[in-house]
């Protein structure tokens, strides 16, 4: 079974024959105060919107053929959860004349989550460690679906994008900034589609085919390094894969006799390595001016920030 699923975990709840003490702590898990929405995890009631399939409770004869059916009805690619020692192996019930076993006597198990009752922390590591089932991010169509439905937004791919986080996936940040829009717009239309149970084309299409479609990176050159820096300036507040100065460092050192560290306290001897009255020259980009007038004289000091 392929495990590699492309939007944050939906999670679909069955209790096939426990005691309800499992029940409860899966419902916690989804509370405020454990909070798993924080990876993304939605609770639905529809299999065919569902990722992963938590079970609770041993599997018998009455509810073996729901199990199975609610399985079927989820769409590839899906995992199932056995949450609970009664859903891992059958628990105390295991030996019992109406118990068949656990989860995996009906279906395919991916993760087994033990507990009596399982506590919603070892059912959020669950789902989790599902997650890491996946693997790390592709593309970056790949990073966009899987974290779908979350706090990510158009603003926030393109914050990534000019920070330098996505620099690890296939293409320059200048093809990520080309495509992300185009990615995420076609993935709210098919959400769309999905929740209203509609098919299109694209769907019954065959897998050669629909390689056609896919929206390709462009062929373009990466932005230029001032770009670059400029971008990781506005997003960070610091740059990261370089300073704008650095092709200028020789002629920096050669022409001043100063930093502006000199001009900061030292905290251990409380003085400034700059003396008063000293002569100095400094180097740098200037990025802001303040004006200052005075009341004696009328006339105003430019005091330049530089970086």
């Amino acid at each position: 079974m392929d495990h590699k699923m492309s939007r944050s975990p939906w999670v679909i709840h069955y209790d096939g024959s426990s005691c309800n003490g499992c029940d409860i702590e899966v419902l916690a898990s989804l509370t405020p105060l454990f909070d798993a929405e924080r990876f993304g995890v939605v609770n639905t009631g529809n299999p065919k919107h569902a990722d992963i399939f938590l079970v609770t409770g041993s599997v018998n004869a009455q509810n073996l053929p729901v199990v199975r059916q609610i399985y079927n009805q989820m769409l590839e690619p899906k995992c199932v959860v056995a949450c609970g020692i009664c859903a891992c192996s059958g628990g105390v019930f295991r030996d019992a004349y109406n118990v068949i076993g656990g989860v995996d006597r009906a279906i395919p198990v991916d993760v087994y989550a033990p507990g009596c009752a399982i506590r919603p922390e070892t059912v959020i590591d669950a789902i989790v460690e599902e997650r890491k089932i996946r693997g790390p991010f592709t593309t970056l169509k790949d990073f966009i679906t899987r974290l779908s439905g979350r706090e990510v937004n158009k603003r926030t791919i393109e914050n990534f994008i000019k920070a330098g986080s996505l620099d690890g996936l296939e293409g320059n940040r200048r093809q990520k900034m080309m495509i992300y829009g185009s990615l995420l717009d076609a993935l709210n239309q098919e959400k769309k589609t999905t929740m209203a149970g509609q098919m299109t084309l694209f769907d019954i299409a065959p897998e050669e085919d629909k390689a056609e479609y896919e929206i390709k990176l462009p062929n373009v050159e990466e932005y230029d390094k001032e770009v670059l820096l400029g971008f990781e300036k506005e997003v960070l507040g610091i740059y990261i894969s370089g300073h704008p100065l650095e092709e200028y460092m020789e002629r920096l050192k050669k022409n001043t006799n100063a930093v502006t560290t000199d001009f900061v306290l030292d905290e251990e001897t409380g003085t400034l390595k700059v003396s008063d009255g000293a002569k100095v020259r400094i180097g740098g980009m200037i990025t802001d001016k303040v004006i200052k007038y005075t009341t004696v004289s009328y006339t105003h000091l430019t005091l330049p920030t530089i970086a």
